[in-house]
């Protein structure tokens, strides 16, 4: 649940930043308002529970995502943290197995609002990282259309 925690955290706080730099992502600036920040985050939980339902045959009933708080003093991470964090959640999310089950045959529908945050997810797992490779030396250096 920590690590929800913070991904609401720095997702939160796109919304206050002006300067485009690495801790900067415009995907994720588009949740203008706190409570769009948690319902996100509440989504990404939520597909990451019914992804271990439906692939281990549980009651597919997820519940973690109700339970998820938002205290005030959660440590923001940095970006390369978060980074990891959205790419780890991303990983544990199996959307062709919620929506086919384990059989093939015992998937549920994923409501319009998850999959929209799911969306979201990998919209910013690329946009992050092209920013983090775009701060790297050693790329910045290369040229962009001579030959070398």
């Amino acid at each position: 649940m920590k690590m929800f925690q913070q991904v609401f955290e720095k997702t939160n706080s796109f919304k206050f930043r002006k300067q485009c730099d690495i801790n900067y992502c415009y995907t994720l600036s588009t949740l203008q308002t706190e409570e769009e920040s948690k319902k996100f985050v509440s989504d990404l939980l939520w597909l990451n529970e019914m992804s271990y339902l439906q692939r281990y045959r549980e009651e597919p009933k997820p519940e973690l995502y109700t339970l998820l708080e938002f205290p005030r003093d959660t440590k923001k991470p940095d970006t390369l943290q978060f980074l990891k964090f959205l790419q780890c959640i991303d990983y544990q999310i199996e959307i062709s197995t919620i929506e086919r089950g384990y059989d093939g045959l015992s998937g549920i529908d994923i409501p319009e609002d998850k999959k929209h945050s799911y969306e979201l997810l990998q919209e910013a797992i690329k946009e992050l990282s092209q920013t983090v490779i775009n701060e790297l030396t050693d790329y910045r250096e290369k040229k962009w259309c001579e030959a070398i």
